[in-house]
This record gives C-alpha cells, sequence and structure tokens, in this order.
C-alpha cells in the first residue's frame, strides 16, 4: 500500500519541487496536523526546542487562524501528482511591542532546498508591511540550518552567546534597535 503524501519524500537525487508560499489559512489545519506528524522526532524537537512531540488540535487551530494585523503565518505547498502537500511552515507570534518570534519547519526530505529561505523572505516582507522593528528567534546551537537561515536575513543578524545550548538571535528590521551582540 502506498504511503500517503505527506509521509513520501523526494527520491535523493529527484529535480526540487514546483514550491508555492502562501499565508497559512484555517483550511490547512489537518495537512499542518499531518506535516508535523510527519516530521522526524529530532525535528519535531528542533522545532517546538524541546517542548512537544506534536502538533494538538488546539494548537494547529491557533497556528491556521493568525489574526493577519498582528502574528501571521506562511505554509510552503509542493505540487505533487495532481494534490498540493504541505512542506513548510513559517509562523510569526507578538513577542512584545512590534517584535515577533519567528519559529519555521520544513520537512525532513525537502529541508537544504531553499523552502525555509522563501518562507522567510515571505515573513520578513510581511514584517516590513506591518512595521514590525525586529523579529526574535531561537534555536539549538546545534541547529546549524536553522541558524545559517537566520544569518541570511539581509538585515544585521545579532546572535547571543549560546545559552544552556540556546543561541538567541535578533533580527532588527530598524538601525535604531541594535543590541549589544556579536553581529554576524
Amino acid at each position: 500500500m502506498r504511503a500517503p503524501a505527506h509521509e513520501r519524500n523526494p527520491p535523493p537525487d529527484s529535480p526540487p519541487p514546483v514550491v508555492a508560499i502562501r499565508r497559512v489559512q484555517p483550511a490547512d489545519r489537518e495537512r499542518l496536523q499531518a506535516f508535523y506528524a510527519a516530521l522526524s522526532s529530532d525535528s519535531r524537537y528542533a522545532r517546538f526546542m524541546g517542548l512537544s512531540g506534536g502538533l494538538s488540535t488546539d494548537a494547529a487551530r491557533t497556528f491556521c487562524t493568525p489574526d493577519h494585523m498582528h502574528d501571521e503565518g506562511f505554509v510552503a505547498l509542493a505540487a505533487e501528482e495532481g494534490d498540493e502537500r504541505l512542506i513548510g511552515h513559517l509562523c510569526l507570534e507578538p513577542a512584545g511591542a512590534r517584535r515577533l518570534e519567528l519559529a519555521v519547519a520544513v520537512a525532513d526530505g525537502y529541508q537544504g532546498q531553499g523552502i525555509g529561505r522563501r518562507l522567510m523572505e515571505a515573513a520578513l516582507a510581511w514584517a516590513q508591511e506591518h512595521h514590525v522593528e525586529a523579529i526574535l528567534a531561537s534555536a539549538f546551537v546545534d541547529n546549524t540550518r536553522v541558524l545559517r537561515l537566520l544569518e541570511s536575513a539581509p538585515y544585521p543578524v545579532h546572535m547571543a552567546p549560546a545559552d544552556g545550548g540556546v543561541v538567541d538571535v535578533v533580527v532588527p528590521l530598524v538601525a535604531e534597535l541594535l543590541p549589544d551582540w556579536p553581529v554576524i
């Protein structure tokens, strides 16, 4: 029996899929739950900083219903055999006045193909349009893919020294908010 689309990975040497990036919608709830359930335990651990084994129905509902003014979410959808597979998710959640916390995950078989970067570009564009002053993120020190993704932002990226194995990152979108952390 063939695995459902959300459980299949592309063949190792296949060309990158055609991927659409769009805002998350309420109708994405079930696909988002399936997406997080299909992630490897290592990817789920990195995404949720060890605090979750998956995505509850309530959390999926919350992620799929941002108000589009103070918080936002984006999904990456790959066209597969006449269907769309959710292969990436990025959310922006309020973290203080004009500051948002960013969290991102990409399906294991699609990591390293620029999908996280495209999700982040959409998020940064949305943040600029909504006058956000800074994007914040935290990642385990060994989560090199996410740290490299954050470092690639077209702004000065500041990283706090690792504390307890976690690196805090600030991407100021306005120059006045530069912290006293090292610029990467």
